[in-house]
């Protein structure tokens, strides 16, 4: 418990020194919009792979060759697909969010709601890819 404890810790230590490290910019829009990008690096990382072996383990079903441990990781792969499902309509309302922040010059009120809850689910999915052994991006390791 512990161990996963300083896990979860580090990987949080981690995302914030990025988004810190984005705060660097000229402004917080430029925050914004580098914090979407390491969201979308993040999506775009995890979710072919997750797709890849959701088919895989359907295929060996079709072919009658399924074994417990795949029913297992398709599950945990199905649970990670959901979660990934939920975490691109959060990272495509922070999009959104920003593209109205450029066109008023205003920060919209969700921005930072947003963001939070995209770092949530940022570390929400690491989490359970990290536990499928999957690859994630090299600065989030």
């Amino acid at each position: 418990m512990i161990e996963y404890t300083r896990k979860r810790a580090l990987t949080l230590l981690t995302l914030s020194l990025l988004l810190l490290a984005s705060c660097a910019g000229p402004s917080l829009l430029g925050r914004a919009k580098q914090s979407a990008e390491a969201s979308y690096s993040v999506y775009q990382t995890i979710n072919p792979q997750v797709v890849s072996q959701i088919q895989a383990i359907v295929e060996k079903n079709r072919a009658g060759t399924i074994t417990d441990a795949d029913r297992a990781r398709l599950r945990s792969l199905d649970q990670l697909k959901k979660d990934l499902d939920e975490y691109a309509k959060t990272h495509n309302l922070f999009v959104q969010s920003i593209q109205t922040w450029e066109a008023t010059n205003q920060a919209p009120n969700d921005a930072v709601i947003l963001e939070n809850r995209l770092l949530i689910l940022i570390n929400l999915v690491l989490d359970e890819a990290k536990a499928l052994d999957l690859q994630i991006p090299a600065g989030l390791r």
